[in-house]
């Protein structure tokens, strides 16, 4: 997908229990081919997937890609627009959830969640995920997990490469 989130290319093989082959090696299931032009941006994503046979996603990733000789043209991504809120966990005083939206612009590429605090309060946070990338649209919601840090005093930055920087509590 290019970086408005258009697709240029979209490819599935099924794995059947007779061409799962042995456990823990790399299989090859297919090949994805679709010409540069396909791609109306210099920045594109490759996401893979992987479904059970009910269609549930089991696992994922989301991999940068440039159609020049480096990413160079990062540097060129307009800016975009993310919402980010703090959600707290039911049941848990140490648990809580980032909800990040992407509301304007081209993808948000590289969004970074850190703790916000000054390295000597107490405490830490832990993220579920990090270093994200949302195209247009697209929502996630990553658990944070704080370790002995006071309550009053938790506060998240988020950043990334086309986005400005934000603190949420």
């Amino acid at each position: 997908m290019d970086a408005h989130g258009t697709e240029a290319a979209r490819r599935t093989w099924p794995l059947t229990p007779t061409a799962a082959g042995e456990p823990g090696r790399p299989l090859h299931l297919g090949t994805l081919c679709a010409p540069l032009e396909a791609v109306c941006t210099d920045v594109f994503f490759l996401d893979l997937a992987l479904y059970d046979g009910a269609g549930t996603p089991l696992a994922g990733n989301r991999y940068l890609c440039s159609r020049t000789t480096d990413l160079a043209p990062l540097l060129d991504l307009p800016p975009a627009r993310i919402e980010a809120v703090a959600e707290p966990h039911e049941g848990s005083d140490d648990r809580g959830r980032i909800r990040l939206r992407h509301v304007d612009g081209p993808a948000a590429t590289g969004l970074l969640l850190e703790d916000a605090r000054p390295y000597d309060r107490p405490g830490w946070a832990v993220f579920g995920d990090n270093v994200i990338d949302l195209l247009p649209g697209e929502e996630t919601s990553v658990d944070v997990v704080w370790r002995e840090a006071p309550p009053d005093d938790r506060v998240v930055r988020v950043s990334g490469w086309n986005t400005g920087e934000r603190h949420v509590r």
